[in-house]
């Protein structure tokens, strides 16, 4: 996993797809408006890789912005290495390197009942270390008039690559992008970094999704 990997949206595109989908700056919202912050949830997600700075919006705060920019002194802020979690007021102390069951990161969906997303709750807990990843747990339960899709994060540790996996993937629009590492190469192989004529690349509603494999060093 790539240095100062953090638990939060920065994962495969297939597990940020909650994120990016319902975040229209990335192509194809499903709903018409961003939903609401619930109190003390992480509001958006920002990275910083070789292609600058990238972020993923979560839901919008209620009378404040949340802010966009990457600053870990504004006091709204969690960062750790190259990714941050910002909050719509005051963030929590610092989280730790994940220990035991504890999930590192959860996500709770709420819609209405005509499945409008109308809010979320997004809060981390703790760091998965390098050499790891995120295993995923879903759970769907009603509360009241609202359906409830919660999605819990845990660190595992990263897989040997197969042969046709990829070892790096990026997903994004123009030249804005979240990456990942989504396993580890054989000894006598590495993985490459992402440019642009040697990735394969799949478009999906607009979205940009790219992959590369490992090769012999």
């Amino acid at each position: 996993m790539v240095e100062g990997k953090s638990v939060g949206l920065f994962v495969k595109w297939i597990t940020l797809s909650h994120i990016i989908c319902s975040n229209p700056s990335y192509g194809f919202p499903r709903h018409k408006n961003t939903p609401i912050c619930l109190t003390g949830s992480i509001c958006s997600y920002i990275q910083k890789n070789e292609w600058g700075t990238s972020q993923a919006k979560i839901c919008d705060c209620r009378n404040v912005q949340c802010s966009p920019e990457w600053d870990p002194y504004d006091g709204r802020s969690i960062t750790h290495s190259l990714h941050q979690y910002k909050y719509c007021k005051d963030a929590p102390p610092p989280v730790p390197i994940c220990h035991g069951s504890l999930p590192a990161y959860t996500s709770n969906h709420y819609y209405d009942e005509y499945g409008l997303k109308v809010a979320m709750k997004d809060n981390i807990n703790c760091h998965c270390s390098n050499d790891e990843e995120y295993e995923t747990k879903y759970e769907y339960y009603r509360k009241h008039n609202v359906y409830v899709v919660s999605i819990s994060y845990f660190c595992k540790q990263l897989n040997i690559c197969s042969e046709n996996e990829y070892c790096r993937s990026r997903v994004g629009r123009t030249s804005k992008y979240l990456t990942d590492t989504n396993c580890k190469c054989l000894f006598n192989y590495q993985c490459p970094a992402i440019k642009e004529a040697e990735a394969e690349t799949f478009i999906l509603n607009g979205i940009k999704i790219q992959g590369v494999k490992c090769r012999l060093r």
